[in-house]
């Protein structure tokens, strides 16, 4: 399976003094991820390729430089201003961390999720969310089968239940139901439009008729055509008062209409024709009158 954690993995291979399957996963429970197994661990060491002569400590060494940045562990063996934000800003604030796993289970931008919680009073840079979501919660790539495992494993860890146990519903239904769902398992308001919630309704209801018709005749079908065909019309009947109301309060703003006002705006002389307070004498007032 896909690991969500996959490049936080890649870095722990590289900078752990004792690369062991024990030692790494241990490290993956401590930053609340679920451990891996031995072969998914041999097979992101395979895929990693770690050379023999890497210099970690130096940030100028070109061959080292590169290979962190192909292996895409760069901005973690040396930390910038994002990755610190992220350390301080999101892992180690853990109801901060389940709304921006619910966001970007959801898939909703970064760029957005950023703003949203601001509204929240949640600040958090769109550089340290995308840090988060490359290291630590990547759900690139990651089906719905992944995700399965991955939230039943991390709840059978040896040491307790997972980071994610309880939350596998929000995150599940996240996940299935888009970015305004998920918003919305985030505790983030938003305005509901009322009409493209009855024209969604009607749109699955529709395509429900459409599904009961090809079952076998029977009387339970007969029942359910009779159940689908009478919310439909109480539907479309909520949607045409809807529009007429709509037609009805346009109308009325017919009535008003915008007419210039035919007198002219009095001039400075007319308004301060002894002088004004702004230092202007009366002269000078004379003077721009005449121009």
């Amino acid at each position: 399976m896909l690991h969500p954690a996959r490049y936080f993995v890649r870095y722990l291979l590289v900078s752990l003094e004792d690369p062991s399957e024990r030692s790494v996963n241990s490290t993956l429970r401590l930053h609340g991820v679920a451990s891996l197994t031995k072969k998914e661990m041999a097979r992101v060491s395979q895929e990693l390729d770690v050379p023999g002569d890497l210099r970690l400590w130096d940030p100028t060494d070109a061959p080292t430089k590169r290979w962190l940045r192909k292996a895409r562990v760069w901005s973690l063996v040396h930390p910038d201003d994002a990755t610190r934000e992220m350390k301080a800003q999101i892992l180690e604030q853990p109801a901060v961390r389940e709304k921006i796993d619910t966001l970007l289970m959801g898939n909703v931008s970064v760029s957005e999720a950023s703003l949203r919680l601001q509204e929240q009073r949640i600040v958090v840079s769109v550089a340290a969310l995308q840090e988060y979501r490359h290291y630590f919660w990547n759900t690139e790539g990651m089906g719905l089968s992944d995700w399965i495992e991955y939230f039943a494993r991390d709840a059978d860890e040896e040491e307790g239940s997972g980071r994610t146990h309880g939350r596998r519903s929000t995150l599940k239904s996240s996940l299935l139901g888009g970015p305004e769902l998920a918003k919305y398992k985030a505790g983030i308001a938003q305005s509901i439009d009322g009409k493209k919630i009855l024209s969604e309704l009607q749109q699955e209801l529709y395509f429900t008729f459409r599904e009961i018709r090809t079952l076998p005749v029977s009387e339970k079908k007969v029942l359910m055509l009779s159940a689908i065909t009478r919310s439909l019309t109480r539907l479309d009947e909520r949607i045409s008062s809807s529009d007429q109301a709509l037609q009805d309060t346009l109308k009325r703003f017919e009535k008003f209409k915008i007419q210039n006002s035919p007198e002219k705006i009095p001039s400075l002389a007319q308004l301060a024709p002894t002088g004004s307070i702004s230092s202007r004498s009366r002269t000078e007032i004379l003077i721009s009158r005449e121009k």
